[in-house]
């Protein structure tokens, strides 16, 4: 009888010990956004964006249930794990983890398109560079800037809308963000652009310490 009762309190010990550990191991699981309070995502047409989900010590029975709430603008793939932009305009993303302790999530995501109300993101120096020199970011496209951008990296600024025959058309939006020490020591039309058409707009631009050095036909920091 002391033999049973022994083995009964090992048997009770065990599953004491298993549990603890298994209840210890589930409830280390953490799940957080990557994004503060009201940040955004922004992204333009046919880019792509990750989940901004941090998620430490996965339980395997957690899932993540990902709702667009409008796919016209943007759509999740559950294999990539990944958001594109499909359309111009703001949706809504809700996570909701199947781990009640974590979540909601939710956040935007803005997708430009290049049109007037939906413009592109210029998020960095890169994608400045790529205004007018492939078939997305097109002369006559829509642009804003989201960011303050640093051009030291580059020892010669190619300027957008290199010459009056291929000037800028669309709109140019700074949104009050800098745009700093742009370098220019060989162009035609020296500038930001190079060109501007009449018909074009820029504005709310703030540009510092641009050095031109050189033998220009026509100068100046925007245009």
């Amino acid at each position: 009888m002391k033999k049973f009762l022994m083995y009964v309190v090992v048997l009770v010990g065990i599953l004491f010990i298993g549990y603890t550990t298994y209840y210890f191991v589930r409830n280390n699981e953490t799940i957080s956004m990557t994004l503060a309070e009201n940040e955004s995502v922004y992204i333009n047409k046919d880019e792509t964006c990750e989940l901004p989900i941090k998620w430490t010590k996965p339980y395997s029975s957690t899932k993540l249930e990902i709702k667009v709430l409008n796919e016209k603008i943007a759509v999740y793939n559950e294999e990539t794990k990944l958001f594109t932009g499909v359309g111009g305009g703001t949706t809504t993303v809700e996570i909701i983890p199947s781990n009640k302790n974590f979540g909601p999530f939710r956040f935007d995501i803005h997708v430009g398109d290049g049109s007037l109300m939906y413009p592109f993101t210029i998020k960095n120096e890169i994608e400045l560079g790529n205004i007018g020199k492939n078939e997305k970011y097109t002369l006559n496209s829509s642009y804003i800037l989201i960011n303050d951008l640093d051009l030291s990296s580059y020892e010669n600024w190619e300027p957008i809308g290199v010459s009056l025959s291929k000037p800028f058309t669309g709109t140019f939006d700074g949104n009050f963000k800098s745009i700093s020490n742009m370098k220019i020591t060989s162009a035609t039309n020296a500038g930001l652009f190079g060109a501007i058409d009449s018909s074009a707009v820029v504005s709310n631009l703030i540009l510092n310490n641009a050095d031109f050095n050189g033998a220009f036909d026509n100068a100046g920091a925007i245009a």
